[in-house]
């Protein structure tokens, strides 16, 4: 089984991302909506009101919604984390899976499959829902890539996050000199093939458990 070593950052970040943190690193460089890595092989869109930011706490990306009102206790959020390497999709995830469960307060697994996990845990009083699916890199080894949010709110976010997970597996654009803004993200973009040099498929986003 492969050294998934996120957890520890992966609580930090979540926090942070959730509650509205500011740490330096936190201060780099911020893109509206979309990022584009060609050297990685790695692009996504998220709403573009949603900020997104690189490198933070050894993740390679964050992006996290805006506030919705001074009541809003935790702003949503996607987490990038890897590359990482292993056998495969289904090994790569039951050792994201094991250390979580040795980290997260109350952690709860929902559902799994080869390369989708659903689970709850707790988080500075609040009960969080989180989805973690795997993005196959062009250079062989998976992205991990997190959806989060209140276990209250995640069945009104769902569908967004379908449209954030849709858009990874979407066709780099034509290169630019800057990241192109995000479109409203009211259509779905279009899932393109895997890259020929990844051999494991990329997985499905299927709606999880219904919250409790």
């Amino acid at each position: 089984m492969p050294s998934v070593k996120i957890p520890s950052a992966f609580l930090i970040l979540l926090f942070l991302c959730g509650c509205g943190g500011s740490p330096t690193d936190l201060k780099a460089k911020e893109y509206k909506g979309r990022l584009e890595d060609r050297a990685q092989g790695l692009a996504f869109q998220c709403p573009e009101k949603w900020e997104i930011r690189e490198n933070v706490h050894g993740h390679r990306a964050i992006g996290r919604s805006p506030r919705e009102s001074p009541k809003d206790t935790f702003q949503e959020n996607v987490v990038v984390s890897g590359p990482l390497t292993g056998k495969s999709a289904e090994e790569v995830l039951a050792a994201s899976q094991a250390q979580l469960a040795k980290e997260l307060k109350g952690y709860q697994q929902l559902s799994a499959a080869a390369t989708q996990l659903d689970f709850v845990h707790e988080q500075h009083g609040q009960k969080l829902r989180c989805r973690q699916l795997l993005h196959p890199h062009p250079k062989g080894g998976f992205w991990i890539v997190t959806f989060s949010s209140s276990e209250a709110e995640f069945a009104r976010w769902e569908p967004e996050f379908g449209k954030i997970w849709a858009s990874f597996g979407a066709p780099l654009p034509a290169a630019s000199a800057t990241p192109t803004p995000a479109a409203s993200p009211s259509a779905t973009p279009a899932v393109a093939a895997t890259p020929a040099s990844v051999a494991t498929p990329r997985p499905t986003l299927t709606p999880g458990a219904s919250s409790p």
